[in-house]
Formats: structure tokens, C-alpha cells, sequence
């Protein structure tokens, strides 16, 4: 017969495995606070409030809009009609004085008459968000060339816990390559809390 092991070491073994699990679990399923996988081929834009990954090739600009409040564009290509090939822009309104629906109100509104087809409109958990809504739209453009392009949209409204309005958008010519990427650039959109 075997040695009968003692209790204390019993429990230090099962202790030491159930640590183990844990911490394998916590790698394959990416930790809470971790941040997303950059894919393959793109970068990340970091800032205080939120991350993004976008085609490494892109080039990215920030400026302020009409308002005053900050944005960032991430820019793919221009093509031979003259539109981005592909585009992210994440705009930032920080101490968002209004009720979150009054923007998605404002957002449809401005849509209709600037003749978008809504083809999705639902409210979405985004990590850290305290609400996010997005919109799926296409819509024509002329570019500066004189040529008529069909945009496809993702556009997705997202509020903070410390009232911090982004809006972050994704765009490129309704059958562009760059269209492809579009579901890794939504996946890798992270807010950040404090």
C-alpha cells in the first residue's frame, strides 16, 4: 500500500492547481483589463479614453472640428474616383451635456435628409461604455473629381461612465478590399474607464 499523504500537503497541491487554472484561463480568454490582439497588419491608436487598431498603412490625422473638439482620422488610400479606399474617424466631445438619445435622435434626423439607407440601428455593450448605439448606412458622395461613390458605414455612438461622447466611425466604397477589414477595426475599438 501507499504512504497516505498529509492533509496540509493535500490542500497546498490542490491550492497550487486550482492557482494554475486559474491563471491559464485568465491568458486564454485575454484578461478583463487586457487590451485586444492588434491584428495582423495593422497598429493601435491609444488615447485616454479609448484604442483603436487600423491598417498599418493608413495614415492617421488629428484635428479639431467646426465645434472645436478633437478627432482623429485614420486614412486609407485615395482611389481613382477620389474617395479613401478606407477610413476611421473617432470624434470626442468631453462633458457631453445632453441625454444620449437626443443624439441618436439627431444622428437619424440628419441621416434622412441627407438621404442615408439605415439598414441597422441597434444599441450594442461595448467594454467600458456606459451606453454605445451604432448605425450601419450606406450612402452616395461626390468626391472632388467630379465622381459619384457608395459609401458604406458603420457608425457607432458611444457614452462613457465620466460623460465622454465618441463617436467612431468606419467607412470605404460600398465593394472596396478595404471593406474587409472593417470587422477586425469594430472588434478592436476599446473604451477606457478610470
Amino acid at each position: 500500500m501507499g504512504e497516505v499523504e498529509p492533509m496540509h500537503r493535500v490542500r497546498r497541491r490542490a491550492a497550487a492547481a486550482v492557482a494554475v487554472a486559474v491563471a491559464a484561463g485568465a491568458v486564454a480568454c485575454g484578461g478583463g483589463d487586457e487590451p485586444a490582439p492588434v491584428p495582423q497588419g495593422f497598429r493601435e491608436h491609444r488615447t485616454d479614453a479609448y484604442t483603436v487598431a487600423y491598417p498599418a498603412t493608413w495614415r492617421v490625422q488629428e484635428g479639431k472640428d467646426e465645434r472645436n473638439r478633437p478627432f482623429v482620422e485614420m486614412n486609407g488610400p485615395v482611389n481613382a474616383a477620389g474617395a479613401y479606399e478606407g477610413q476611421v474617424r473617432v470624434g470626442r466631445w468631453d462633458r457631453f451635456p445632453l441625454a444620449f438619445e437626443d443624439q441618436l435622435v439627431q444622428f437619424r434626423g440628419l441621416a434622412k435628409a441627407a438621404g442615408y439607407t439605415i439598414a441597422k440601428d441597434t444599441k450594442v455593450s461595448i467594454d467600458g461604455a456606459a451606453r454605445a448605439h451604432r448605425f450601419e448606412a450606406v450612402y452616395s458622395r461626390t468626391t472632388a473629381s467630379g465622381a459619384t461613390v457608395r459609401l458604406a458605414m458603420t457608425d457607432t455612438f458611444v457614452l462613457t461612465e465620466d460623460k465622454v461622447l465618441l463617436e467612431f466611425v468606419v467607412r470605404s466604397p460600398e465593394g472596396a478590399a478595404a471593406r474587409s477589414r472593417a470587422p477586425e477595426i469594430l472588434r478592436s475599438f476599446r473604451v477606457k474607464g478610470d
